[in-house]
């Protein structure tokens, strides 16, 4: 099977034309991103790439549920895909503290840094006093706990809008280039595409140019991890679920830190994407050559 470069670049320029007319239109409506308004914006931002594998294979009248594999039969490989983001935030967390300026605090520091401007002061005042009286590694438990959960539920829904095409249609019509290709310019298309998100400030609100490589290097990085899983569990389910709890436990590798800054903590900083080079140096050890037959393409 030979990779069919039409098909493809049809859904990249419905994918970016989508999304891009739809992301600057709201920035050009100058949306205030505490308002509720920016992130039915963001969501629906998600959503697009899904809609775009769905048109195109429309055009090129082919299925849809088999060929992009959307099997929602649970495996093991699911619960792996469930747990690996709060170890990857948690490790996240770890290396941080071995930075200059960053220590541990009880108070969650990190969290009320990243919601001063969206939570009204006197909110805040009654978090602190609630945080004060709570055991830290109660507060620990709950806020992993909530991450999972919503991992594997709201977060798994507006993750799928973007899994369906990136580990859904592209993953399966690139896969004559073989795993590790694949993975790099899965990598670097679906980091291009959160660009326009990332200047505007979401992610790196204090780097937004640096963020905008910062996070298409954590895109090349978690890459491969996303595919690896959505590989051997022969189901996009589980790529959601994966990418939907990243964003519910990424608060977990920040909410207890005090000092530093979104480069230099953080799931998306660099100790993220340190964590993420181990992971994947091991994974390129241990699998480096996964076998692309098993999409059955």
């Amino acid at each position: 099977m030979q990779v069919n470069w039409k098909k493809i670049t049809t859904f990249l320029l419905i994918t970016f034309g989508i999304s891009y007319s739809w992301i600057f239109t709201a920035y050009g409506l100058k949306l205030d991103q505490n308002q509720n308004i920016y992130k039915v914006v963001l969501i629906s931002y998600m959503l697009i790439p899904a809609l775009s594998a769905v048109i195109t294979q429309l055009i090129y009248k082919e299925k849809i549920i088999v060929p992009l594999q959307i099997n929602f039969k649970v495996s093991h490989w699911w619960a792996i895909a469930w747990i690996l983001p709060l170890v990857i935030a948690l490790l996240a967390f770890a290396v941080a503290l071995f930075y200059p300026g960053i220590h541990f605090s009880p108070g969650m520091a990190g969290m009320f840094e990243v919601y001063k401007d969206a939570i009204p002061q006197n909110k805040l005042s009654e978090l602190h006093a609630q945080i004060a009286k709570t055991p830290t590694i109660l507060m620990m438990l709950l806020m992993s706990a909530g991450g999972l959960i919503a991992g594997l539920t709201l977060n798994a829904v507006a993750a799928f809008g973007e899994e369906l095409g990136w580990r859904g249609l592209l993953f399966r019509e690139l896969a004559p280039l073989g795993f590790w290709r694949n993975s790099l310019l899965i990598g670097l298309i679906w980091g291009i595409w959160h660009a326009p998100v990332i200047f505007h400030g979401y992610n790196y609100p204090q780097h937004p140019k640096i963020g905008v490589f910062m996070m298409i290097g954590f895109c090349l990085l978690y890459t491969p991890i996303i595919c690896y899983l959505r590989l051997k569990s022969k189901s996009v389910i589980a790529a959601a679920i994966l990418h939907g709890t990243i964003n519910g436990t990424v608060q977990m590798s920040i909410a207890f830190l005090a000092g530093g800054n979104d480069i230099t903590r953080g799931i998306m900083g660099l100790p993220g994407i340190i964590v993420l080079v181990v992971l994947t140096i091991i994974l390129a050890i241990f699998v480096r050559k996964p076998d692309m037959n098993e999409l059955n393409v």
